[in-house]
């Protein structure tokens, strides 16, 4: 949530109290037994069949099952080969490569289109990579991005290491991508120096491309800086990593994500005698040194699940409580819903990845003891705002309800994400402008795999349709215009293909048109645009679904959106039990 949410929610308030929005105690959205105590047994919660092993395939059919896209898996493949051979070769993990020179760009082209989908960059062409990629970008935001892309590295690998898709891979070399992400994800917390502080990106210094002045976490006289605070490179502050640097001021986003991605890991590794207890342990015991430092009280607030770093203050985007919103401390009563289920969803995967009891009994202090679902139910839902909606934010809420799924055993609990899921981020008080419009992939996987009724076929089907609309890789930052000057002012365009037809929102006002421009300056469709005529982005769950226009770029976009959504379809199941999809180490 950035810094138009502060406005927001006082905004969202006014019109609660005036009553222009219903409350959540109207209509059959918020169960009364489920709101009650969120911990208790509810018969509408498919628990009865909690021991029938149902008939199932993948939301996203694989080779046998009904309805295989053969083209689609070989665009999956493609797009893994490109994510692994060169977007997260420096870290392990998602960054975009910067390559202008065209003859570079015709090798990468002919890479992808002509080799083994198995085979590296280097083997087929004999180019070593770092001479065409210029340079490396998105350093900062590799938790944001790179979880997402996590969750398809590990379901691939576990779909390949059971044998239940074999056209997956070979599960030892994904094994190792699984490892680099394991690896990459302790380097984040041990290059801090400080247990249970974890940086926002690193970067190896052998990679191409300018490397950015680093600076001392503490001045001569001993005080943090910079002043004020702001993101900045330091040196490896532990003694272990020297050939690395990293940046500091992590925000709630890029720590979501990070969490998202050592859940997703352990949620297939747990069990696997092919990884090391060491690496295992090693994976615990990072996520229970954050998990200690979210329930560090916070002396500047007086509240704990707070995100503090190195040098000893606060971030600048800190905030997990759901009574502060951006260091406004809220009366008792009042909260922040989103705020509520980043910090829930966090705690689940903290305590689902150690087993320890003390971060369950936190969790269920902070569900049942301070009732959090009260601001969840308050609020959550406004994470929508209409035409001005932030897409990151949808992106962040997804990302943190999917644990919150996955990882609960208790079918009350359960039952309340489930409904919490359909009627808040699914659904919206804006109509056309939420996810259930479509468009947006990850976020209907997720819904149609922990619908309340069960798979949402069609849900699952708008995702596979928006993953067949991307382009065939490599995945160029191409320049997509749309809408010209002319059009946007009639407010109707006709799309890059010569067919498309394409409702600009805004309003007609005496024979002029006055677009609608949402979030970051962005002009959109009524309708969220195909995926094939959309603008190209670098993490595409993060962009409104209707924006028409964008500026290209010499950037290769990594994929992991495409990557992480494709694999996660391919494992997650369908089947008419809701809780087929709960993790079998949920707790």
């Amino acid at each position: 949530m950035k810094r138009s949410s502060l406005t927001m929610f006082f905004f969202v308030f006014g019109l609660l109290a005036i009553g222009i929005l219903p409350s959540c105690d109207e209509g059959d959205t918020c169960d009364e037994d489920v709101e009650d105590d969120h911990t208790g047994d509810d018969d509408d919660a498919g628990d009865d069949d909690d021991d029938v092993e149902p008939s199932y395939s993948g939301l996203i059919p694989g080779p046998g099952e009904p309805g295989f896209d053969e083209a689609l898996e070989a665009k999956a493949q493609r797009y893994a080969q490109q994510y692994h051979g060169i977007c997260t070769v420096p870290t392990g993990m998602f960054l975009e490569a910067f390559i202008p020179d065209p003859s570079h760009r015709a090798l990468v082209e002919d890479w992808l289109e002509n080799s083994d989908p198995e085979q590296g960059f280097e083997e087929y062409t004999g180019v070593p990579l770092y001479d065409i990629v210029e340079r490396y970008g998105q350093y900062g935001d590799t938790g944001a991005f790179g979880g997402v892309a996590a969750l398809g590295v590990a379901c691939r690998y576990a779909l390949a290491r059971d044998g239940a898709d074999p056209t997956a891979g070979d599960p030892d070399v994904l094994r190792e991508h699984v490892l680099g992400i394991m690896e990459m994800l302790h380097i984040d917390i041990a290059i801090t120096g400080v247990p249970g502080r974890m940086a926002r990106g690193i970067r190896p210094l052998d990679t191409p491309g300018y490397i950015p002045e680093t600076f001392p976490l503490f001045d001569p006289q001993g005080n943090p800086q910079p002043d004020p605070k702001r993101i900045t490179w330091r040196e490896d502050n532990s003694g272990l990593f020297p050939d690395y640097i990293w940046e500091d001021d992590i925000s709630k986003d890029q720590l979501n994500g990070y969490i998202l991605a050592m859940g997703v890991v352990w949620d297939v590794v747990a069990d696997d005698p092919d990884i090391s207890q060491e690496a295992k342990q090693r994976l615990k015991e990072d996520a229970a040194s954050l998990g200690d430092m979210l329930l560090e009280m916070a002396p500047e607030t007086g509240l704990p699940l707070c995100i503090r770093d190195a040098d000893g203050r606060l971030t600048n985007h800190h905030d997990l409580h759901p009574r502060e919103i951006e260091g406004l401390v809220l009366p008792p009563g009042l909260g922040n819903g989103f705020n509520a289920v980043m910090s829930l969803g966090m705690l689940k995967t903290i305590a689902f990845i150690t087993g320890e009891q003390r971060f369950k009994d936190h969790f269920h202090y902070f569900l049942s003891g301070e009732n959090f679902p009260k601001y969840v139910d308050q609020t959550f839902r406004f994470t929508y705002t209409g035409p001005y909606t932030n897409w990151s934010n949808i992106n962040m809420a997804y990302s943190a309800i999917y644990p919150l799924l996955r990882y609960e055993a208790d079918p009350g609990i359960f039952a309340f994400w489930q409904q919490v899921l359909e009627r808040d981020i699914w659904h919206s008080y804006f109509p056309g402008w939420d996810v259930a419009a479509g468009g947006q992939a990850y976020f209907a996987l997720i819904y149609a795999a922990y619908a309340p009724d069960g798979t949402d076929c069609e849900a699952a089907a708008q995702a596979a349709s928006d993953l067949a609309g991307f382009p065939d890789p490599p995945s160029w930052d191409r320049t997509v215009i749309n809408c010209s000057d002319e059009e946007i002012a009639a407010g109707f365009c006709i799309a890059v293909d010569g067919e498309t037809g394409l409702e600009l929102a805004g309003l007609h006002l005496g024979g002029d048109f006055i677009p609608f421009i949402g979030h970051n300056d962005t002009l959109q469709a009524v309708d969220p645009v195909p995926r094939h005529v959309r603008p190209d982005s670098n993490f595409h769950w993060r962009l409104s679904p209707h924006k028409v226009n964008g500026e290209g770029s010499d950037r290769l976009n990594p994929g992991g959106d495409f990557h992480g959504v494709y694999w996660l379809g391919r494992y997650l199941r369908a089947a008419d039990n809701p809780r087929a999809n709960v993790s079998e180490h949920a707790w």
